[in-house]
């Protein structure tokens, strides 16, 4: 963690004519036991939003600046994490810094006249996101249910597992939205869970069927939304246990509380 905040720091000195926010959150405040699914690793212990102010920016092309700060980040971050042997990889709007006790992700949030940008993972482009308005809307709603501290336990454990949006930010959007929608119909945690996985079971069976590890990316289409999986055949395979394993259960799904 010291090299993360050495580099944080570095981030505000290097950008310091811009407001920067840092808003840390993530899975590892919900003390979730990940080794309950042998499954490969996929999700952060801790995720570290940066959100740039480019309001003084002069830059034409909103793209073309998001792009140039990425990259300025992520070859400061190899030269002062590379020396520690951490792993460090960019995705769009992405960065990623696996050390050997724990996995960081530093998202990239951008604000240009009252409007939040990220880059849409499906084609790197800039997408404007109603960010923080659907993320307190969640919480808001997750806190007056009476399984709400369950059910956030359950999204943080099951996108452990596997990991199925339309953007990057807000993390498991698509998910979370379908989880509290069952939820309100069935109002009983375990059924909430059941039918969640039971219908992604179904997208997959339906969009994998043919699964090979030479296929090109697949995607799933819910509601007219599109949603890029990305899949090795063990994670594929793992992801079938996993679902199995819960619908085998049905209504006595003990296994997210572990």
């Amino acid at each position: 963690m010291k090299k993360i905040n050495e580099l944080i720091k570095l981030i505000k000195t290097q950008y310091k004519c811009f407001n920067i926010i840092i808003k840390k959150h993530g899975s590892s405040k919900y003390k979730i036991n990940y080794n309950i699914t042998n499954s490969p690793r996929l999700s952060s212990d801790d995720d570290i939003m940066i959100i740039f102010d480019l309001k003084n920016l002069d830059y034409k092309d909103l793209k073309i600046a998001i792009h140039k700060i990425i990259n300025n980040i992520f070859l400061l971050a190899k030269v002062m994490c590379e020396k520690e042997l951490y792993k460090v990889k960019l995705f769009p709007s992405l960065l990623r810094i696996t050390t050997k006790e724990k996995i960081f992700d530093l998202s990239f949030c951008f604000l240009k006249n009252n409007n939040y940008f990220t880059f849409d993972n499906m084609n790197s482009k800039v997408v404007k996101v109603d960010l923080f308005t659907f993320e307190n809307e969640i919480k808001k709603f997750i806190k007056k249910t009476k399984y709400g501290k369950h059910t956030l336990k359950f999204i943080k454990t099951f996108m452990a597992c596997y990991r199925i949006y339309q953007h990057r930010l807000p993390k498991g959007q698509l998910l979370t939205i379908l989880t509290l929608k069952l939820y309100n119909e069935q109002k009983n945690l375990e059924s909430t869970i059941f039918y969640t996985l039971k219908n992604i079971f179904e997208y997959v069976k339906q969009n994998f069927l043919f699964f090979t590890d030479s296929s090109p990316e697949k995607f799933i289409y819910y509601k007219k939304i599109k949603i890029k999986i990305k899949f090795d055949k063990l994670a594929f395979e793992s992801f079938i246990k996993i679902l199995n394993s819960f619908l085998t259960l049905e209504k006595s799904l003990k296994l997210y509380l572990k």
